[in-house]
């Protein structure tokens, strides 16, 4: 009775009480932890296979800064975020910068093999 009762203020409350949210995620069949919920092998390194660096040698020759991009041509702080840290990026965006630095794909981006070579 006394679980019932916490789990009926949990769904009305919130989560404000560890225990009982535990209760809940062990009463539903959930994992502990984040980490029992995700395949051990996706914690590997992975590997970048678009890398960016044209991208800034590019930016500098233009004449541009990432102020006037984020201010003057409404690049997110997160899209010019994401060329520092080499993350995907969606084409439509590709497509802008190139656009707006008046330069080719290649003059933003390049592709860099992973070393893998594919089986089969």
């Amino acid at each position: 009775m006394y679980k019932e009762r916490k789990l009926r203020i949990f769904m009305q409350s919130g989560p404000s009480d560890p225990d009982c949210t535990r209760e809940i995620r062990q009463k539903k069949g959930q994992p502990r932890n984040r980490r029992d919920a995700v395949p051990a092998d996706a914690y590997e390194r992975k590997t970048t296979l678009i890398d960016y660096q044209p991208f800034w040698k590019t930016l500098k020759k233009s004449g541009e800064s990432t102020y006037t991009l984020i201010t003057r041509h409404r690049i997110s702080s997160a899209t010019v975020d994401k060329l520092r840290k080499n993350k995907p990026m969606n084409t439509t965006t590709l497509n802008d910068l190139c656009r707006i630095l008046e330069c080719t794909l290649e003059d933003v981006a390049r592709y860099v093999p992973d070393g893998r070579e594919k089986e089969g």
